[in-house]
């Protein structure tokens, strides 16, 4: 299965703002640890970001702490997820919560969801 859950503190930056984490380190490094910190309360596996300037600023973090956290970009996030339906190994009816979902309205309904909360987004799988 898959669940999709925005993180806490998904409405604070990570720290990257632009070039503010290489012109600001010190301070970046700090906004970065308050949101690793709720990242590893989540117990999350991946982490989905939307901004690319968040995916770099993520997966350095990530790293940094030796997290088993896979930090990736809502497209290859999304990609992935839809080869999942394709193959039958994502139940579009228990995705989307429709007893009648297909494969293309649980890809919809992903697409959607994952959207709606571009910025940062933890799945359990």
């Amino acid at each position: 299965g898959l669940e999709l859950v925005p993180m806490d503190l998904w409405d604070h930056c990570c720290g990257a703002a632009g070039i503010y984490n290489l012109d600001q380190p010190e301070l970046s490094g700090r906004i970065l640890d308050e949101k690793l910190d709720a990242l590893e309360r989540s117990g999350a596996a991946v982490l989905v970001t939307g901004n690319p300037g968040c995916l770099m600023q993520w997966r350095a973090g990530v790293a940094e702490r030796g997290l088993a956290v896979e930090v990736l970009h809502l497209a290859t996030f999304l990609a992935a997820q839809l080869d999942r339906l394709k193959a039958g190994k994502l139940d579009a009816k228990k995705l989307t919560g429709d007893k009648k979902a297909s494969g293309d309205q649980a890809a919809l309904f992903l697409l959607t969801r994952s959207i709606m909360n571009l910025d940062e987004v933890i799945t359990r799988q």
